[in-house]
């Protein structure tokens, strides 16, 4: 049987990188990449894959590379994202990229025949969950912020697509970890370091994670597995509270920091958070989100087991923030 000939877009992100040498063991792959792209980026993912370059907001490269190619299934990682700590991008931005894009790659995909079509979305599609509420596949979208109305309406465009007789996923993330450049985990190194640690709120919102070896399998079972027109939340297996998260990294930091909580009404204190300018409130709005997830769907359908557990991988992102001096010792 002749090897599935796989296209992944976005292929330089953090999740691509990580993705396409575990592909290139499965498939033939190839990576599609944005012109003027770093030849030493483009140059170490050639070792693993057939280089690309083509935009996604350009209909032709898409439609193009598809053919030429004979491609068998997309693996459409290409987004314009929002990083925690980091100003957002214009709302056009946005809407070029994740929405123009992503509706490039399905109308592409639908005429080049190419028979699935897998989907990086956000588990943000869902919004805020309330304290302690595990939210699913078939909560409501309720995105907070211009990005997630983005990823929103390129994840509903994907699941439509499936009526039109491409076999479309999509994978709804929490945060992804595992990027030692990250700032938020930067933030939160550095914050669980302190003796006293402030936490605004009670510290019982629960958050979820998913480290990025565990996205890539997800990535790779989704390419056989799961139904047509279906969404799944790919995510650790259990969420974390804010306290538990503050006292393990601590734990993996040799501290004992004492977490202080500072009582706060929650739906005044999101409204502030909202009100003030970006960056400023976003601290105040991470302790008083709630965002967990069931992840039952994952297990049943795409027989997905998340491999890293939070504190090792928590712990092996420290070591390698520190020998990247991201982080000092």
């Amino acid at each position: 049987m002749c090897a599935q000939r796989v296209l992944v877009t976005g292929a330089t992100g953090f999740i691509g990188r990580n993705l396409i040498p575990e592909l290139a063991n499965q498939t033939e792959a190839f990576a599609l990449v944005r012109p003027g792209t770093d030849e030493s980026i483009a140059g170490s993912l050639s070792k693993s894959a057939k280089v690309l370059v083509g935009d996604v907001t350009k209909y032709e490269h898409v439609g193009n590379a598809l053919k030429r190619e004979r491609i068998d299934v997309v693996i459409h990682l290409a987004a314009l994202v929002q990083r925690p700590g980091t100003k957002p991008a214009s709302e056009h931005s946005y809407v070029q990229t994740n929405v123009q894009g992503t509706l490039n790659i399905c109308e592409a995909s639908l005429e080049a025949g190419v028979k699935r079509l897998v989907h990086m979305s956000t588990a943000g599609v869902h919004g805020r969950g309330f304290p302690g509420q595990l939210m699913d596949e078939n909560s409501p979208y309720a995105p907070t912020t211009v990005y997630e109305r983005s990823k929103a309406a390129a994840d509903r465009l994907v699941l439509d697509y499936a009526k039109r007789g491409l076999e479309t996923i999509a994978l709804r993330p929490p945060l992804v970890y595992g990027d030692p450049h990250s700032k938020f985990f930067k933030w939160l190194f550095s914050y669980a370091a302190n003796r006293f640690i402030p936490v605004f709120g009670d510290g019982l919102c629960l958050k979820h994670f998913v480290h990025v070896t565990d996205v890539s399998q997800a990535t790779l079972l989704a390419m056989n597995n799961g139904r047509p027109g279906r969404a799944y939340i790919i995510a650790d297996e259990t969420p974390v509270s804010i306290d538990n998260l503050l006292m393990m990294v601590g734990t993996i930091l040799g501290r004992k920091g004492r977490l202080i909580h500072f009582p706060l009404q929650r739906r005044f204190a999101l409204k502030l958070s909202e009100s003030l300018s970006w960056g400023l409130g976003d601290p105040i709005s991470w302790f008083l989100n709630n965002r967990a997830y069931r992840v039952d769907a994952m297990r049943n359908e795409l027989n997905y087991r998340p491999r890293m557990h939070l504190q090792t991988g928590l712990a092996e992102l420290l070591e390698i923030m520190r020998k990247a001096h991201v982080i000092q010792r």
